[in-house]
């Protein structure tokens, strides 16, 4: 069922998406057009129907998930096949749900209507499994249903532009250079070579130890998405500021209470990080204040390690921040092989000197 909008205008209203003003225009174009109050709100731009999603599963202590963002991140670009088929076709188009990840006998389900707080429980029963539900976009959900159990034309589709960039691919000339390339020396001869050698180990060690790291990392947050989505009480919520190289940084800090396994746990870890600091004041704030004291809010449990959890599992580390150790490692690498064969050419030089650009006879 559709939630209602005597149900939806005051949550809207009360997390600060739209305001009474905002509500009573779209009244008057609800009237204009005979539709509702929130499909008039979504037309007009105010809202999407992901921020209807969110506002209404926070009520609920229910997480959400952005369906075209989650399918971008998987391999393929989709949700895998073995996945999806945990749940039957007719099952996924009666109950309008479509599924997200396994883990064990656990399966997390999208649904879009968070006032059916029985789709679980129904899911459950048919199914045999344990399930964990979030929240979606009603319209991302049965797009999905559409692509994955009703066979669109899709795969095709994209067969079609691969062949046709296969296809667009200039083929290798083959030509060879020139006798002016052939002849071409560096601008830098390098003489003692050996006094390079330790820069370009150096950049090695830095960048295998920062590799390391990030392979670590990037290992949680694949493990993150199979661990278990548990409420939790926010016990206290508090913004840290603190100085970093003259600038100011800003970190959320809360504490919430969880149980696992018949215990109690407490962790104070927002993300997957073990440290989430931020430069903009704005953004740390609205997260502490969606994690209020005293509140109920969806924490995500490592199984295999019941006191680690955390209460947002996205990747806030940038593509060149993963991307800074491969270049040490390319670097170093590249370096020393170039100071090998340089001092193979060049047994026993003497100095490093810089050619203007002519070749010495």
């Amino acid at each position: 069922m559709q939630a209602p909008d005597e149900t939806v205008i005051p949550i809207l209203v009360d997390v600060g998406l739209i305001s009474q003003q905002e509500v009573d225009a779209a009244k008057r174009e609800a009237q204009a057009k005979g539709c509702g109050i929130v499909e008039a709100l979504i037309h007009s731009g105010r809202l999407t129907e992901m921020d209807v999603s969110k506002a209404m599963a926070s009520q609920y202590g229910l997480d959400t998930v952005d369906l075209p963002n989650y399918e971008s991140s998987r391999p393929n670009r989709e949700i895998s096949p073995e996945v999806i088929a945990a749940i039957p076709r007719e099952v996924a188009v009666r109950e309008k749900v479509i599924p997200l990840f396994k883990h064990g006998s656990t399966l997390t389900v999208a649904i879009g209507d968070p006032l059916d707080l029985d789709v679980a429980q129904r899911l459950g029963q048919t199914l045999k499994m344990t399930i964990q539900p979030v929240v979606s976009c009603p319209t991302h959900i049965a797009a999905a249903v559409s692509r994955y159990y009703g066979g669109t034309s899709a795969e095709p589709e994209r067969a079609a532009v691969a062949s046709r960039s296969q296809q667009e691919t200039p083929p290798a000339t083959g030509v060879s250079p020139g006798p002016r390339e052939e002849k071409r020396r560096p601008l830098v001869k390098f003489r003692r070579v050996r006094n390079y050698m330790p820069v370009f180990g150096f950049f090695i060690i830095i960048g295998l130890g920062t590799t390391q790291q990030t392979v670590r990392f990037a290992w949680r947050v694949q493990q993150a998405e199979h661990w278990m989505q548990l409420p939790c009480k926010v016990v206290s919520s508090n913004m840290r500021e603190y100085t970093s190289r003259s600038v100011p940084h800003y970190e959320p800090q809360i504490v919430y209470q969880y149980e696992f396994g018949g215990r109690e746990y407490t962790s104070s870890q927002y993300d997957l990080l073990y440290v989430h600091s931020s430069e903009d004041v704005d953004v740390v704030r609205r997260i502490v204040d969606r994690y209020a004291p005293g509140t109920t809010a969806i924490c995500y449990v490592n199984p295999n390690k019941p006191g680690d959890a955390v209460l947002s599992r996205e990747d806030s580390v940038g593509w060149l921040d993963w991307a800074i150790p491969i270049w040490f490692l390319v670097i170093g690498v590249v370096g020393v092989f170039a100071v090998r064969r340089e001092r193979r050419r060049n047994p026993g030089s003497s100095a490093p000197i810089v050619s203007t650009g002519s070749n010495s006879r």
